[in-house]
């Protein structure tokens, strides 16, 4: 694969790093109309196209680090690792904090102890939401920045 296609594709990664990386800040400032539903279904969409956009050319060609852990398996790491994170946030957290919602909604006559122990319930699931959220967007901001520092040529051309 040629440097230029892999330059190309690395811009698109980049872009979709940052699409999400802006959508993550956003949920900040707009929290009531984006949700965590929209924010993890575009993380699995930018950190695994990214993957495949930026890592897989690379792994299929055999462009390999020169040292035993460079850039590229660092790289490869922080995708591995944001997507992870984006399983805990959409098959754990996510589902946690609606069944804690609809509890709520269901049952309105809960006595001020239950009451209490679903707020507190509540809390700390979007507490550890919110800490999956900004993980994410440190590594999408790594990965995005980390993209120059990628290896270009294959281990085999030498």
């Amino acid at each position: 694969m040629k440097k230029k296609s892999l330059v190309v594709l690395d811009a698109i990664s980049v872009g979709l790093l940052a699409i999400w990386l802006g959508l993550a800040v956003a949920h900040f400032i707009f929290s009531a109309t984006l949700t965590v539903f929209h924010i993890d279904i575009a993380a699995w969409i930018a950190f695994g196209m990214s993957l495949l956009l930026s890592g897989l050319p690379r792994w299929l060609h055999e462009i390999a680090d020169t040292e035993i852990i460079g850039p590229f398996r660092l790289w490869v790491a922080a995708g591995a690792t944001a997507l992870i994170l984006c399983m805990a946030s959409t098959f754990i957290a996510t589902p946690k904090m609606k069944a804690i919602r609809r509890i709520q909604s269901v049952n309105q006559n809960m006595s001020a102890q239950q009451h209490d122990s679903l707020v507190r319930d509540y809390t700390k699931v979007n507490n550890f939401s919110v800490q999956f959220l900004i993980i994410r967007a440190v590594l999408a901001a790594g990965m995005a920045l980390g993209l120059k520092k990628l290896p270009y040529i294959s281990s085999t051309s030498h």
